[in-house]
């Protein structure tokens, strides 16, 4: 029975830590009132490059985030937790009203670039579009995303919870720990079988 609780306490251990969504809800202005700097779920999204702005009439679920009226700058906003801490990028909602949109995707994690990924990509107009992370397990400390479309939107930015002080477990190792768990669950219940 011993073997059977600390199993299941390592599995439990090797799970995903809980996800947020930054839905800007929280927006302050109305619509057309740039971003500029702005937090939510323990998160600060900042507009680096002053382009972007507060949507109430169009979101995945209103409110969004554009980019600015018909303009086709390169658009892009920065995510850090807003007490310092690590996360997990784990996907966001886009639309564009022109096609196609250049999307650019990259990690960091002490001012070392962790993941970068670019794509261009046919989104139907009107519509948001989910794009999952190909780096979930990747834990970083800074987030940016950047857009090359006008008239073009960010929503539902999914994250994990930050994470302060916590000290970054290599995917080997968690998937090792997940392994050890699995294992000892399998050799209990081979045990019971054995004594039955």
């Amino acid at each position: 029975m011993k073997t059977v609780a600390l199993a299941a306490v390592l599995a439990l251990s090797a799970g995903a830590a809980q996800a947020l969504t930054i839905d800007f809800d929280g927006l302050p202005g109305g619509t057309g009132v740039p971003l500029g700097t702005y937090e939510e779920d323990g998160f600060t999204i900042s507009d680096l490059t002053n382009g972007w702005r507060q949507g109430f009439a169009f979101g995945a679920d209103a409110p969004s985030i554009f980019t600015g009226f018909g303009l086709a700058p390169v658009e892009a906003i920065e995510i850090v937790a807003t007490s310092g801490g690590t996360f997990n990028f784990i996907g966001y909602d886009v639309a564009c009203a022109f096609n196609p949109c250049s999307l650019e995707t990259m990690g960091f994690l002490g001012g070392d670039e962790r993941f970068s990924t670019q794509s261009t990509e046919a989104i139907p107009v009107g519509d948001f579009t989910t794009f999952p992370s190909a780096f979930p397990f990747v834990t970083i400390d800074r987030l940016v995303l950047t857009l090359d479309a006008p008239d073009s939107n960010f929503d539902n930015i999914e994250l994990t919870a930050p994470q302060v002080g916590s000290t970054e477990v290599p995917l080997p190792a968690s998937v090792l720990l997940l392994g050890a768990a699995l294992g000892g669950l399998g050799a209990a219940a081979h045990a019971r079988r054995s004594a039955a």
